[in-house]
């Protein structure tokens, strides 16, 4: 059974906004979730619900990193940590 949550369009949307704003100003971004938000960063079942979603929004591509810092009772508290230079 699925335990974890999803981010929501409400989230998605301000995620959106932040993006673009930084992108205009050429400004680098480093996201940080406590759920795994790329299926690569785990076996795929404690993934955000909606996470091609946000894969969508965050773009992930060339120049884009995922890393993957443990997960429930690791002690790490990181789900993923993404690195985007916004061009």
């Amino acid at each position: 059974m699925p335990y974890n949550g999803g981010l929501g369009e409400e989230q998605l949307a301000w995620l959106r906004a932040e993006l673009s704003a930084a992108a205009a100003a050429a400004e680098r971004v480093v996201i940080m979730c406590h759920v795994i938000l790329h299926p690569k960063a785990c076996g795929g079942g404690t993934m955000v619900w909606d996470y091609p979603e946000a894969l969508e929004v965050l773009g992930l591509g060339s120049g884009s990193g995922v890393g993957s810092g443990g997960g429930i009772g690791s002690g790490s508290g990181l789900g993923l940590g993404l690195g985007l230079g916004l061009s």
